[in-house]
């Protein structure tokens, strides 16, 4: 006995098919940017909250050692950079010889490295900040923290003289650059 399928059994036409694949792409290419952003800002808030963990943990050892610790920007976690920007990683050390500017030295612990950042532009107001064990005046420094080519919300991390740090919205602007 052969059964006979019926029209709404036999599946979908290609007309059909064509309509809901145009629904789709459409709903696609309306959600894309949105998306985009998201990630831009998914991408920002990891670097930030890497950064502050960063200076929490430079606070945390400058109190406990006794000894000056300082964060500053490096390409090849080697050495101190004065030029380029944040996103290409940085280093954390112990200053033991409190050199100005500081310095990475031999025999100086390196205690942490991190990594560049793609798609993200980091500037700061210096090029290095120390953190000492006592509480010595100084300005606020602020990393800012951008998505390459984008303009928009980005994220301002601002550091106290003590290492504090809070964070804020900031504006950015494709010009961002350093």
């Amino acid at each position: 006995m052969r059964r006979r399928f019926t029209r709404s059994e036999a599946g979908l036409s290609l007309l059909e098919l064509l309509a809901v694949l145009s629904i789709v792409a459409v709903l696609v290419q309306a959600a894309a940017p949105a998306f985009s952003r998201l990630l831009a800002d998914i991408r920002i808030s990891i670097q930030v909250n890497h950064l502050r963990q960063t200076l929490q943990l430079g606070r945390q050892l400058a109190w406990t050692t006794g000894k000056d610790l300082v964060l500053c920007r490096s390409r090849s976690g080697l050495r101190c950079e004065h030029s380029g920007g944040w996103q290409d990683g940085w280093i954390l050390f112990r200053n033991d010889d409190r050199d100005s500017p500081p310095q990475l030295d031999p025999g100086e612990a390196v205690e942490l490295r991190a990594a560049a950042t793609h798609g993200i532009n980091i500037s700061a107001n210096r090029t290095a900040f120390v953190l000492r064990p006592a509480a010595k005046r100084s300005t606020n420094g602020t990393f800012r923290a951008c998505a390459l080519g984008r303009n928009g919300t980005g994220r301002a991390l601002i550091v106290s003289y003590t290492g504090k740090t809070r964070e804020q919205a900031g504006k950015c602007d494709t010009r961002d650059r350093s």
